[in-house]
């Protein structure tokens, strides 16, 4: 409330074009008090409400900015309900949400940003990441909007652009998660390393995702490629807290059983993708926050609300496992489905 008056007196002494010392005299008090009022520093006395009010011929309702603060509470009611939406994968009910969010709200560069990354129309939301690289204020968003932005122009087949878009992003080495923690000190910078570790791990990952299935690889090649990621999660993640890492562990042994079942080596296969399910399991059976325990990232708490785009995780890898002819030619399809049960 304090924050909320203190805008509404800017704005309203502002438009009436008159100083501080203007106002302070007007209400018989001290212009230093209506400079901490305007700072946030400080309220008014109650009594002091009503003539303040007066002054500016507006109610009390409006003095307080009350309107600003009752949307506020209903954007973040709205985006609790859509980060609810996105964890269970309601999809199409999610983007609903989101859309009546942005009519509600059409500058809420956020929102537009969720909209960008999941909506079916490639093209509405390579218009919305160019909306907000041309008026956000916000750098995050706005780098977050650049990478979009190339992600979508390599969708809609559009490669040459997206790598001139791609190339323009801020390299690796002058990034601000690895040069931020020579500036920090205590906690704060160990918070910062952990979670800069955190992040690199699923880059790596994602690096090697991109490398698994290239043609120079053969099945055993990429098998191997899969274990290398693996056992870098295993010295991060070094007690099995892994939050959502469990579907990145899940989903190298999964592609681990394909490569087996590519070499027709079944019983390695079936190894491979009982490990899969049971990360699988493990990530469909975790609370909604975990701290993790693991030494190099125990500063850090995973928030399942935070994770976008999963549902049940083991439902997915049965309707994906569903479409592998050789698994169903096998003959341990349903061996194999049931792991997932």
């Amino acid at each position: 409330m304090t924050i909320n008056l203190a805008e509404s007196l800017r704005r309203l002494r502002t438009a009436r074009g008159i100083t501080q010392e203007t106002l302070a005299d007007f209400l018989g008090v001290s212009s230093q008090a209506v400079s901490k009022w305007e700072r946030g520093d400080g309220l008014p006395d109650i009594a002091m409400l009503p003539p303040l009010a007066n002054y500016f011929d507006v109610t009390l309702d409006e003095l307080m900015n009350m309107d600003e603060l009752r949307n506020r509470e209903k954007l973040a009611d709205m985006k609790k309900k859509h980060r609810e939406l996105r964890s269970a994968g309601q999809d199409e009910e999610d983007l609903v949400l989101l859309r009546e969010i942005l009519r509600q709200f059409p500058n809420d560069y956020e929102t537009m940003a969720e909209l960008a990354e999941y909506l079916p129309d490639f093209e509405e939301g390579l218009a919305l990441c160019r909306r907000i690289l041309d008026f956000c204020p916000d750098n995050d968003l706005r780098s977050y909007a650049a990478y979009q932005e190339a992600s979508l122009l390599y969708s809609l087949d559009r490669k040459d652009e997206a790598l001139e878009k791609t190339k323009k992003l801020p390299p690796l080495e002058y990034c601000r998660e690895l040069n931020m923690m020579w500036l920090l000190h205590g906690e704060e910078r160990v918070k910062r390393c952990q979670e800069t570790i955190r992040l690199l791990g699923w880059a790596f990952f994602g690096q090697i995702e991109q490398m698994v299935g290239e043609p120079m690889f053969d099945a055993e090649t990429n098998i191997a490629l899969c274990q290398k990621a693996i056992d870098l999660y295993a010295v991060i993640y070094e007690d099995g807290t892994m939050g959502y890492t469990h579907l990145r562990v899940s989903r190298c042994y999964y592609y681990m059983g394909l490569y087996a079942l590519e070499l027709g080596q079944f019983e390695r296969m079936m190894d491979y993708f009982a490990k899969a399910a049971e990360h699988a399991k493990q990530f469909d059976a975790l609370p909604e926050t975990v701290t993790f325990s693991s030494l190099l990232l125990n500063r850090l708490v995973f928030e399942r609300n935070a994770v976008n785009g999963v549902g049940t995780c083991t439902a997915e890898y049965r309707e994906w496992l569903s479409r592998k002819e050789n698994l169903r030619e096998s003959g341990r399809y349903e061996d194999v489905l049931a792991m997932f049960e």
